[in-house]
């Protein structure tokens, strides 16, 4: 059971990694029509703002060390089984 649930963790992760991907290729594209239709400067002003609406309004909580350790032993017996 334990190597079914490492490679659908594994599977999950690629699947994960390439829509990353696709939606960063995504949003260049609309970016860079943006940019055509309406000129570099507004771009560059709207996705300043966008970048600070984007920033957390709280400070992130420390993660606890048993959590940590917990994720570092998952990522490691993945890891392992590639």
């Amino acid at each position: 059971m334990g190597d079914a649930i490492a490679l659908t963790v594994a599977n999950l992760a690629e699947h994960i990694f390439a829509r990353r991907r696709l939606y960063a290729l995504a949003l260049r594209a609309d970016i860079e029509l943006l940019r055509r239709a309406h000129g570099e400067s507004v771009v560059e002003e709207a996705l300043r703002l966008a970048d600070v609406a984007a920033q957390p309004k709280q400070v992130p909580q420390t993660p606890r060390v048993e959590d940590a350790r917990e994720l570092a032993d998952a990522l490691g017996r993945v890891m392992a089984k590639r």
